[in-house]
């Protein structure tokens, strides 16, 4: 039995059941009153002989949904302040009465959310009571908490659970053990169990408060247990994905403090990882702050120091891991977009990817990585020079006769007409853009990209040599590649594509894909006219 503490005047019951009778002295609680023969308590002593009866009859009431709810679920903290370890024993009674309660309220008996707070808030004081008892029997809570977080039909309980029992995780003794376990449990589950403990990884972070040591550990409860499982699981994969909603909850928080503490820890591992799906993983993390940038979440001093090293990886990374590369050049464009124009080391940068320009194995995922980079001011003298070294590379290796170039190089060539495309087709229109009144898109110098303008006239003059989808594109493409005052080549096939299209269209219903043609051909040769 434990013995009071000298400083406590009076049981914490007491207390409370005086603050409750100047609130709400109703029938449920007179009736308490008399059951537990109140009148007669007057020490220490004599609450712990009738702690059996005190508890039955909280139990009964809370069984009984009384009319003072928030009065008895106060009851129940006070009751554990005042019995400590002799509480142990009706832990979890109370504790399941309570959530009982909670979990079936819904229709007429709905807890209102004055009784929910309360009700949630008996809960969390007696397990921080009782937490030495508890944190050896965490399983057993979670059965008990996992329901709260995956209420299915009320978000706010949800919310308010996960925010309640947070601290639950920061105490833990082994945190990367109960991390695995939640994690696990959270796979098996096809209700709303994601949402809730989404929220509740989530309020973890935000209770470290300033404590560095705390974040730091906890960063590492959530992450090492990921990297320990499987490569090839669906329990890592699902982990991975649950944990990128974690961080995108911080970076919504704009809690300063906690993503500039997830951003360092994961540069770190990154630094040392080794493992190509640690890797890949770790930068599709960091890509999450470096495109939150504009929140302040990831500032330009973590920008500086992480492009180099990411350049570094990308340099050692296998021929292999083709989805590793692709991630690493996904982070690498948010890293140059992310910082001024006149940061120090961008042409180096460049020339590291510039190598890549010769691996056909990776030239598709590289020009799609120089097409993001479309907004940058140095796009049209770095970027577009380097696509202009590829592209007359590229075109210089294809066979006069086309029926034979091989299903590697149609790709290639497909790859590099979708990213003219793609950074000529979102131009402004004639009457406003300086492409139709200079010599020269800002895209790129027209002059220096020759090789692309000469293949998109033979596909316009020979559609029925290519690919259909190399015709499309090259009617998009070609308004876009002529000086103001060239004589444009290839008008001619595409004013015969328009004029036929009309004369069909007369007798019969163009197709989906003629229409489009039609419009496409109209188009360009109306921009050209411009």
């Amino acid at each position: 039995m434990t013995e009071p503490s000298a400083s406590i005047v009076r049981p914490t019951l007491f207390d409370s059941v005086e603050r409750w009778a100047d609130r709400d002295f109703g029938e449920d609680l007179r009736n308490f009153l008399e059951e537990i023969c109140y009148s007669d308590l007057a020490s220490y002593a004599q609450l712990i002989h009738h702690k059996d009866i005190i508890i039955q009859c909280l139990l009964r009431h809370l069984a009984d949904r009384s009319l003072s709810l928030p009065a008895f679920c106060d009851f129940c903290s006070a009751i554990a302040t005042d019995l400590r370890d002799d509480f142990h024993t009706h832990f979890w009674q109370i504790f399941d009465a309570i959530s009982k309660l909670v979990l079936a309220s819904k229709g007429k008996e709905k807890c209102s959310d004055n009784e929910l707070e309360c009700a949630l808030r008996a809960m969390e004081q007696i397990v921080r009571i009782n937490f030495r008892f508890v944190s050896a029997r965490l399983k057993q809570l979670f059965s008990r908490l996992l329901p709260l977080f995956a209420f299915p039909s009320d978000v706010r309980l949800r919310f308010i659970s996960a925010r309640t029992f947070s601290f639950v995780f920061l105490k833990a003794p082994f945190p990367h053990k109960l991390a695995k376990f939640l994690l696990v449990k959270c796979f098996s589950d096809c209700g709303h169990l994601r949402d809730g403990l989404s929220l509740f990884f989530f309020d973890a972070f935000l209770g470290v408060e300033e404590n560095e040591a705390k974040l730091e550990e906890l960063i590492d409860a959530f992450v090492v247990p990921i990297f320990e499982m499987s490569s090839e699981s669906e329990l890592r994969r699902f982990s991975i994905t649950f944990l990128s909603d974690v961080f995108r909850k911080s970076i919504s928080d704009k809690n300063l403090f906690v993503s500039t503490g997830i951003v360092a820890k994961l540069h770190k591992r990154f630094e040392s990882a080794v493992d190509p799906n640690e890797l890949q993983t770790l930068s599709e993390w960091l890509l999450l702050w470096v495109n939150a940038k504009r929140h302040s979440h990831f500032v330009e001093e973590n920008a500086k120091k992480l492009l180099p090293l990411v350049v570094t990886k990308i340099e050692l990374a296998s021929a292999d891991c083709a989805e590793l590369f692709e991630q690493y050049l996904q982070l690498i464009s948010a890293l140059l977009l992310s910082l001024p124009p006149s940061s120090d080391n961008l042409s180096s940068v460049f020339a590291v990817l510039a190598n890549f320009g010769t691996d056909s194995c990776r030239l598709p995922a590289l020009l799609r990585c120089l097409a993001r980079l479309r907004p940058l001011p140095l796009f049209r003298s770095s970027v577009m020079d380097l696509v202009d070294r590829v592209a007359s590379s590229l075109l210089a290796s294809v066979p006069a006769d086309f029926g034979t170039v091989s299903q590697q190089q149609l790709q290639l060539l497909r790859e590099l007409l979708i990213f003219y495309k793609n950074i000529l087709t979102d131009l402004p229109s004639a009457g406003d853009h300086s492409l139709f009144s200079s010599c020269q898109s800002p895209a790129f110098c027209v002059r220096l990209h020759l090789p692309i303008r000469h293949f998109v006239v033979a596909v316009l003059h020979n559609p029925s040599d290519y690919p259909s989808d190399f015709f499309d594109f090259a009617l998009l493409i070609w308004p876009h590649l002529w000086l103001v005052n060239e004589k444009p080549e290839g008008s001619d096939a595409i004013n015969y594509l328009v004029i036929q299209s009309i004369r069909k269209g007369t007798k019969q219903r163009l197709t989906e894909k003629e229409t489009e043609r039609l419009w496409n051909g109209t188009y360009a040769t109306l921009l050209k006219r411009e």
